[in-house]
């Protein structure tokens, strides 16, 4: 504060200084003729006599006396210095009138500039001062991150396809982007506009189908049947498209159905260990007997064969009940034992198949939070989400 204020003090100073000239009252000064252009006013008062004389003499037309007089006239203002305005009369024969010059008073200019640094530093302490919290810029002050440039790109991908909404290969190219940032809608346009204009290839039939399902919160509708019937024409022991369809049944009512279809996929050539923990734990949950105990990578248990046979004779209330039971326990005993790279894997997969996503999610941050010294583990971890669609 006190600095602000000197340096305003010091501004008036500096101007008061430059500017003191124009603070002095306003004087007059006659301007008197210097001696050669006295010499010379004489000369032409002698001539302008003389034509008088040639007038009175009719020795000169008066026409010409008259043009004599005009140019000894003009000769006088030019050495006189009088104003254009000045006329003959008022030369008379003793020369110009003496003129005033006025010096102008500013003493009203210079109060308003010497206001201007008291003016300066009021402004400054009200919409200036420098303990007040800074405000962000207009465009956001945000920092430039890896995920703004994406969003820079997306949007100049976007651009170009309201130009050109033609371009099949712009729609291939975004739809993957628009379903990594979870935009499942838009996702499922981009892929349903690729396969319209570059052709149905089964990559592009199973992006749209799950993103159409993830956009319906998990629910296989019409469309996304469709689109996985497709790719079983010419894949008829693809795991995904089948699994989707079961789950397709499961969730119309059909139960017989949906359990039918599990147990076939259960048995086919191919499915990874992490497929086949799915479908054992979807047997189960609706009472079915898993026909092979699933084998479960990085070191995952399946159920043993009484707990299976156990499930098999619970009612659907007590086998949900069950389920609930040893998910709950398994995460109480990881808070615990956080190095449990095998347990936060069983956690992760059975938050997913019993349709708890955000616990999933969550089981993700803290498994990635304790397994952080080890890269093969948060590898794993990866790879799982990925594989039961949780992000990267």
């Amino acid at each position: 504060m006190i600095l602000w204020a000197g340096f305003a003090v010091l501004t008036a100073a500096v101007l008061y200084a430059l500017l003191r000239p124009l603070l002095r009252p306003a004087v007059s000064a006659e301007v008197q003729p210097t001696s050669d252009r006295a010499a010379d006013l004489a000369v032409y008062r002698d001539q302008m006599t003389q034509l008088d004389v040639d007038a009175e003499r009719g020795v000169v037309d008066a026409s010409e006396i008259e043009s004599a007089r005009l140019e000894v006239a003009r000769r006088i203002l030019k050495s006189a210095g009088a104003p254009s305005g000045s006329s003959i009369k008022q030369l008379g024969a003793t020369g110009p009138a003496a003129s005033q010059t006025t010096v102008p008073n500013n003493r009203g200019l210079l109060g308003a500039v010497g206001v201007l640094p008291i003016a300066a530093m009021a402004l400054y302490l009200t919409v200036g001062s420098p303990w007040l919290p800074a405000k962000p810029f207009a465009g956001g002050g945000k920092p430039v991150t890896e995920n703004t440039e994406l969003t820079e790109l997306v949007q100049r991908v976007e651009t170009r396809l309201r130009q050109a909404p033609e371009d099949g290969k712009g729609w291939d190219v975004i739809a993957p982007v628009y379903f990594k940032s979870e935009r499942f809608e838009d996702a499922a346009s981009a892929y349903a506009n690729a396969a319209r204009i570059l052709g149905e290839t089964p990559a592009r039939l199973a992006g749209f189908a799950e993103a159409t399902v993830m956009a319906n919160g998990g629910r296989v509708v019409s469309e996304a049947r469709a689109a996985y019937e497709k790719i079983l024409k010419g894949e008829p022991n693809r795991f995904e498209p089948r699994f989707w369809l079961a789950l397709a049944r499961e969730q119309d009512g059909d139960t017989s159905g949906a359990l039918a279809e599990y147990q076939t996929i259960a048995v086919l050539p191919g499915i990874s260990p992490d497929g086949r923990m799915v479908i054992a734990q979807r047997i189960l949950a609706l009472g079915g007997t898993p026909p092979i105990a699933p084998p479960i990578a990085s070191g995952l248990k399946g159920p043993a064969p009484a707990d299976v046979q156990a499930a098999g004779q619970m009612s659907e209330a007590e086998r949900a009940t069950m389920i609930a039971g040893m998910v709950d326990g398994l995460a109480a005993r990881l808070k615990t034992d956080g190095k449990d790279q095998a347990g936060w894997l069983r956690l992760i997969q059975s938050y997913a198949v019993l349709g708890r996503r955000d616990q999933a999610l969550t089981a993700i941050a803290d498994a990635r939070k304790n397994l952080a010294d080890n890269p093969k583990a948060l590898d794993e971890i990866a790879a799982l989400a990925k594989t039961l669609r949780l992000g990267s």
